[in-house]
């Protein structure tokens, strides 16, 4: 974006915008620590993790688009949105299935 915008270097409120610019991209990719993610969506609390997981009985992998926590056994409610991306919409941790 910044290699087809002409601007002055020289004046201290464009530097400061640039900067300002690149200190929030540079937040949210450290916070999602994922270039990939919409940043609206890093804002909003989303991350993008890559899992394999059990549809059923088979085995599938892809990537998983979460505002909620998970661990390995945790019962996720997931969405197809494409291909190879869900959503999980909410999640049934393990403490929930046990009663404890």
């Amino acid at each position: 974006m910044i290699a087809f915008y002409n601007f002055n270097l020289g004046d201290w409120k464009t530097l400061l915008s640039l900067f300002v610019f690149m200190s929030l991209m540079f937040a949210l990719s450290y916070r999602t620590q994922n270039v990939f993610i919409n940043p609206v969506l890093a804002l909003a609390g989303y991350g993008l993790y890559d899992c394999q997981f059990k549809d059923g009985d088979r085995e599938v992998q892809g990537l998983l688009l979460s505002k909620h926590e998970f661990q390995l056994g945790d019962i996720c409610i997931v969405e197809r949105l494409s291909n190879f991306l869900y959503f999980v919409s909410s999640v049934q941790t393990k403490e929930k299935k046990n009663g404890n």
